[in-house]
């Protein structure tokens, strides 16, 4: 991937490839730089925001990869993968962070309270 990168530098599907390879080396400044340059080539694609966020995450900044994963509620509000990384993110405030995103933005539906439960319940559930 780095030869490819060599030849298309901008190319965001390659860029893409590296931020998941350096996350799986464990490289989390590489891997975000790259995950920071394919989301400038995509800036609606989901599985480059999550894995960002992810990175982000991983690195410890709570409050960006917060926001992402907001961010993805928002676009998809049954996106499950990002309800529960916000979730374990910050388990003490997810509900608070989770009203907050449909409430600014009018979009929370009957269907998500089935979601925020059935992750309550889990968690609860481990906890116990």
């Amino acid at each position: 991937f780095k030869k490819v990168n060599s030849i298309k530098p901008d190319d965001g599907n390659v860029l893409f490839c590296l931020g998941n390879i350096y996350y799986e080396l464990n490289d989390l400044d590489k891997s975000i730089k790259y995950y920071e340059k394919a989301l400038q080539c995509y800036p609606d694609s989901e599985s480059i925001i999550n894995n960002y966020a992810i990175a982000l995450q991983s690195y410890g900044n709570f409050k960006e990869a917060i926001k992402l994963f907001s961010n993805l509620i928002y676009k998809r509000p049954n996106n499950i993968k990002a309800f529960f990384r916000l979730f374990r993110i910050d388990q003490n405030n997810f509900f608070k962070n989770v009203s907050k995103t449909m409430v600014v933005h009018f979009r929370f539906q009957a269907d998500n309270m089935s979601i925020f439960i059935i992750i309550y319940k889990t968690y609860f559930s481990i906890m116990r």
